[in-house]
């Protein structure tokens, strides 16, 4: 399973450094690093997309970490809760974007 954290933005350069500054942060509150991978941006129709696939153990040690934060995120699936923690997590480090949590099979 991957799981990926997909972006969209219309401030593409202030809010891809404001998302890894917060996802190093994340990373340093987990004790991890190396613990996601940031795809190329595409543009289409003024906004700009890209994704954060999360390695597993990120996305595990995130879970774990905030477990009782997460339950309580607004949300009916595990994955929606997620995407709303972490959305509400950039928030507060600043960066309003756009984010869902998707998992694919690999």
């Amino acid at each position: 399973m991957v799981y990926i954290l997909e972006f969209s933005t219309i401030k593409l350069v202030e809010d891809k450094i404001l998302v890894i500054d917060a996802m190093n942060k994340m990373q340093k509150l987990c004790k991890l690093s190396d613990g996601y991978a940031v795809s190329e941006p595409i543009s289409k129709f003024g906004w700009t997309f890209f994704s954060i696939a999360l390695h597993t153990n990120f996305y595990q040690a995130i879970s774990h970490e905030f477990d009782d934060v997460i339950r309580k995120t607004k949300g009916n699936k595990h994955e929606e809760k997620f995407g709303n923690f972490m959305s509400g997590f950039f928030e507060s480090n600043g960066c309003k974007i756009r984010v869902k949590l998707v998992d694919e099979e690999i």
